[in-house]
């Protein structure tokens, strides 16, 4: 008759109810007379998480699978059985309701739209780049071809084989007079060759003869028109093109393998992050100075900064990793 009085009376009363799990750990770390500020160094959590934690107030802390893990450190530390908190934690519909979705939507539509139209704008530069530097090199190709008196030979051969050559070859020596003195009056249109680049002096022009220069001097002055503006348009896309590297060289980048609660703060304590990144997604942020980096999950996380891999072994403890970085 005695045993059985004894294991009724052992067993916890279901008509009784039992502390939450926050107060049951509010209670065991007021009898070790620890403050929350020492309990959250102990186990690198913000002291606000643990007064979430102690309240009961999951809403308020990264989503549901991040906060069971820090109530088993938490317990961990105050040498509480976590199984039994677990299993009340279970029963709380409410806080698995709020947290869980809400993350999922935010986290699906902050990577994929703004990749394509990057790849896009980087073709269609490197398009006009590749176009405005052929345009410059025929430009400047067509512009040295009549500096160095290849363009006047041209000419030559193209007037040898026109109708109007072969015409002006067969009259007498009184056409071919005439012919000359035309020529004469037709030469004034021959100084439109040193417009394209006027710092040379027109000292090509003079070589040539009289009735070919009078008759093909405006072909001539019109072709190497547009080289002008075309060497223009080479230099602007290099210069807006240099300063890309700078920006890659204080780059923090998180590659996410398993989900995980990631949290990086300024030197003057500013928030830059503080949520749940999801498995298979890479967060890059450009950090100025030194920052703190806590990461709930390290083992599935990759680091790398400034191009170097960042080891969150050294500073983890219970899975939970704060490096700083600098």
């Amino acid at each position: 008759m005695t045993e059985p009085m004894q294991d009724a009376a052992g067993q916890p009363d279901p008509g009784i109810a039992q502390p939450s799990p926050g107060a049951q750990l509010a209670a065991r770390r007021q009898q070790f007379g620890w403050t929350v500020e020492q309990v959250a160094s102990q186990i690198n959590l913000a002291p606000r998480q643990i007064e979430a934690i102690e309240a009961d107030n999951y809403a308020a802390l990264p989503g549901m699978a991040v906060a069971r893990g820090f109530i088993r450190a938490y317990a961990k530390l105050l040498k509480i059985d976590a199984a039994p908190l677990m299993a009340q934690i279970g029963n709380a519909p409410s806080a698995t309701e709020h947290a869980i979705p809400e993350r999922r939507t935010v986290a699906a539509a902050s990577f994929t739209p703004h990749r394509p139209a990057t790849r896009a704008r980087r073709g269609g530069t490197g398009k006009l780049v590749v176009g405005a530097v052929m345009i410059a090199l025929i430009g400047a190709g067509a512009y040295a071809a009549m500096r160095s008196g290849v363009g006047t030979t041209l000419v030559d051969r193209i007037a040898q084989h026109m109708p109007g050559a072969k015409k002006k070859d067969a009259p007498s020596d009184a056409s071919a007079g005439n012919a000359a003195s035309e020529s004469v009056v037709e030469t004034p249109a021959a100084p439109a060759v040193p417009a394209v680049g006027e710092t040379n002096g027109p000292a090509s022009p003079a070589a040539v003869s009289p009735a070919v220069l009078g008759t093909q001097s405006p072909a001539a002055a019109t072709a190497p028109a547009p080289a002008a503006p075309a060497a223009s348009l080479t230099p602007s896309p290099s210069l807006e093109a240099a300063p890309a590297p700078a920006a890659a060289d204080k780059a923090l980048v998180l590659n996410l393998r398993e989900d995980s609660w990631v949290e990086i703060r300024r030197a003057d304590n500013s928030t830059v992050v503080s949520r749940v990144m999801r498995a298979g997604s890479s967060e890059r942020f450009d950090v100025a100075g030194p920052v703190t980096l806590v990461v709930g999950n390290a083992r599935g996380v990759d680091v790398t900064y400034r191009g170097e891999p960042v080891s969150l072994k050294s500073g983890a403890k219970n899975n939970v990793a704060r490096v700083r970085v600098q």
